[in-house]
């Protein structure tokens, strides 16, 4: 077994100036002072109000690395530090500290400016009393109680009273009642009955009514008729793949998730162009009509681009037909042929050859469908979203060293394992590749002086019959773990379909040796946001290893 590592390192630069008198930006330097002692989180959540961000102590690194970005240079402005300086005191009021103020002074100094902002905290207000109240709102008040995040005695907090405006207008939407929203939702607030304590009162009000005084409750709403509008679909769709792809079923109660589950899973369909889940409300219970419109069901393309490498350059065609819906279940047929004539560098000679030589014809097939072959969709759970993809594929390629011709089959599978993390599974049952050479005596002769094993298995006749398994997910951040193996299903079965058995304990068809391994490879990639919202870190980390089996001396 040959283990091979790879390390990227990635590298900036910044050319800084010397001084600061260079550079026609001045410094700027923000602090927040206090009556009292402030703790970091409260200074960190103020520092979040800088209109203005502070330069920093090292002007031209600073300055030089928002040129690099395009960010927008900072620069003093009194009229900023202003809005600083109210906005920080109405964060304070939003936390609790109802009496806060904040004033600023400027100093202009050699280097720029520094800026000073004065905070006077005050008290910060609890909550008191919590009351619940309905206004003939129809939903079940003592749910909102009972699941609330408003807990008596804890600081008074604008963010999550916020907060619990849009979680209660969530949660009711989920069960049912499709009107409410958070316009219905009123939180006040009652300073009067004790010194820096809030009682809070949340009330949920029923619909206003044109020429009435009294509320209409909201009522819990169901899902009636689901219909299909496919007047604009050139050809149409089958009932069971729309099922299928349809989370709405008559008699669930209504859920907002659902609709736009839906939207996206037909308009990721490539049949369909536009989707309109067109509804209409009744007292207690909503219709939709589906109404797809067709995209272009016949797609025929032609690309040209010029290769451009380190051993090849010259022109590459190909053209595609496509056929995006060739059954009526939104399964799509791809035919695609491409053709190149380009210079390629020689293996056995170290000059680059301008004048073309090598030439390469292949064509493809490829067929992807919704759900299972032989499985009817309505079997299927809908959440799992499974699509098919059968490709073949084949190429002949003509060099002055050698001729080359292949051939692959995959056939895979995929389904969602889990909606709420987005994780996949995909596995290829069947990977198959027949690949043919013939070399030239002369480049024949250059491969045994090099002697190289890993060369010349490059250049071999071999054969693989394997089968892979992954898992995805991309909730928080992005995995993948991959297992392969090839060959062992050959040797099992070699003897029954015809193989031979090879010299070195491996299994051959006419000669050609099937390849046999086993790898595992996985990689973990992630995001991280920066102080500076206008950037983020990223990276990646990656890691395999493969084992090769009997009659297979390199991989």
């Amino acid at each position: 077994m040959r283990a091979s590592y790879v390390v990227s390192v990635l590298v900036w630069t910044f050319v800084t100036q010397s001084t600061l008198a260079q550079n026609s930006q001045p410094l700027l330097n923000q602090t927040i002072t206090s009556n009292l002692i402030l703790d970091k989180e409260l200074i960190k959540e103020l520092e979040e109000s800088f209109i203005l961000k502070n330069l920093g102590s090292l002007p031209g690194f600073k300055l030089r690395y928002k040129k690099l970005f395009k960010n927008e240079i900072l620069i003093c402005d009194e009229e900023k530090f202003v809005r600083t300086s109210n906005k920080m005191a109405q964060r304070l009021k939003q936390m609790g500290y109802l009496q806060a103020t904040v004033s600023h002074q400027t100093t202009p100094c050699k280097k720029g400016a520094d800026v000073e902002y004065h905070v006077e905290l005050g008290p910060r207000w609890i909550v008191g009393n919590v009351e619940y109240v309905s206004l003939d709102s129809g939903v079940p008040i003592e749910e909102v109680e009972s699941l609330s995040q408003i807990i008596p005695g804890t600081p008074l907090d604008i963010k999550i009273l916020e907060s619990e405006r849009e979680r209660v207008s969530e949660y009711f939407q989920h069960r049912g009642f499709a009107t409410i929203n958070e316009g219905f939702i009123h939180v006040e607030l009652d300073t009067s009955r004790a010194s820096c304590v809030s009682d809070v009162v949340l009330s949920v009000r029923g619909q206003n009514i044109e020429g009435e005084s009294s509320f209409k409750p909201h009522n819990k709403i169901t899902i009636g008729k689901v219909e299909y509008d496919q007047s604009q679909m050139s050809k149409q769709m089958s009932a069971d793949v729309l099922n299928y792809l349809n989370l709405l079923e008559a008699g669930r109660i209504y859920d907002p998730y659902e609709f736009e589950s839906t939207y996206r899973r037909l308009s990721t369909v490539s049949a369909i162009n536009s989707v309109q889940l067109i509804k209409t409300f009744t007292e207690d219970r909503v219709d939709v009509n589906v109404a797809l419109k067709s995209a272009t069901r016949y797609n025929l393309s032609f690309g040209l681009d010029m290769t451009r490498a380190d051993t090849r350059f010259g022109p590459l065609t190909n053209l595609k037909l496509k056929n995006r819906n060739l059954s009526g279940k939104g399964d799509v047929l791809t035919w695609t042929g491409t053709a190149s004539y380009s210079s390629t560098q020689l293996f056995s000679d170290n000059e680059l050859n301008l004048i073309p030589n090598t030439g390469e014809f292949g064509l493809q097939l490829s067929h992807r469908s919704i759900g299972f072959p032989l499985i009817s969709e309505s079997k299927l759970p809908k959440s799992t979203y499974a699509h098919s993809e059968f490709i073949l594929s084949g190429a002949i390629e003509s060099r002055p060293e050698y001729n080359r011709a292949f051939a692959n089959l995959l056939y895979r599978i995929d389904w969602i394992e889990n909606p709420e993390k987005n994780s996949k599974i995909i596995i290829d049952p069947i990977r198959l590749s027949y690949v043919n050479i013939e070399s030239g005596t002369e480049f024949q002769n250059w491969l045994n002086v090099n002697a190289d094993p890993l060369l010349n298995y490059r250049f071999t006749d071999y054969m693989n019959l394997g089968s892979s398994i992954s898992w995805s997910q991309s909730s928080l951040s992005k995995l993948l773990c991959t297992v392969e193996w090839a060959g062992m299903l050959g040797s099992l079965i070699g003897p029954a379909i015809g193989f031979d058995a090879g010299p070195n304990g491996g299994v051959e068809l006419n000669e050609v040796p099937l390849i046999k391994y086993l790898r595992f490879e996985g990689w973990w990639s992630k995001l991280i946001q920066l102080p500076n919202e206008n950037d983020e870190l990223g990276f990646r980390v990656r890691g395999g290893s493969a084992w090769v089996g009997k009659g297979t001396e390199v991989l």
